[in-house]
């Protein structure tokens, strides 16, 4: 019995020391937008006096925890001053596949003016944070909202930017489990052979 308890004295702290943890911290995610109430999709369009303004949204994403894109504004489709209309909403829907499969979205309003070489046009969400199955997501944004591009800007392009992190449990190692299953088995070997003495 005082082997056994020696082995154990032994092989607990080689297992606390081999106990390496790695993370499952790979995010995929697609997005969608929609103007005034529509339904999500891939790709949105209002239409304003001077043209469109577009959203495409993130087909496919993967990313560690860090910095990731929800999707690109192209203001290139107009072509003459143009005044977003009073109370023109939008909404980002963010779909997520890994680690856990789920969904959130968040809306914003969208007010200002644009021509070919200038823009006052901002998008201010409602909430730049929101969670879906343990991984937080968060829109940069300042205190006024997302400034939109003008045509000449960027050829157009406004990308909105962020950050995702992951909260995902420690899972052990194989070499882990690996140790762990040889001490239970040298155990029940010493046992059984001083049992048999």
């Amino acid at each position: 019995m005082k082997r056994i308890v020696t082995l154990a004295a032994v092989m607990l702290p080689l297992l606390i020391l081999s106990s390496a943890t790695s993370y499952a911290a790979m995010i995929s995610y697609t997005t969608e937008g929609a103007f005034n109430g529509g339904a999500p999709s891939a790709v949105a369009t209002l239409t304003l006096g001077g043209g469109t303004l577009t959203f495409f949204g993130v087909g496919s994403g993967s990313v560690d925890p860090g910095n990731l894109s929800y999707g690109i504004f192209d203001s290139s489709g107009i072509s003459t001053r143009s005044v977003v209309p009073g109370n023109t909403t939008f909404t980002l829907a963010v779909m997520q596949t890994t680690p856990t499969a789920g969904s959130s979205s968040t809306a914003g309003t969208l007010t200002g003016t644009i021509t070919a070489t200038d823009s006052t046009i901002r998008l201010k969400f409602d909430t730049q944070d929101f969670t879906i199955g343990g991984v937080s997501y968060h829109i940069d944004s300042d205190p006024k909202g997302v400034a939109i591009v003008p045509p000449n800007n960027n050829g157009g392009l406004t990308t909105v930017q962020g950050e995702v992190n992951a909260a995902v449990a420690a899972v052990p190692e194989p070499s882990t489990y690996l140790l762990l299953g040889t001490g239970f088995c040298l155990i029940t070997l010493i046992s059984r052979r001083r049992s048999r003495a």
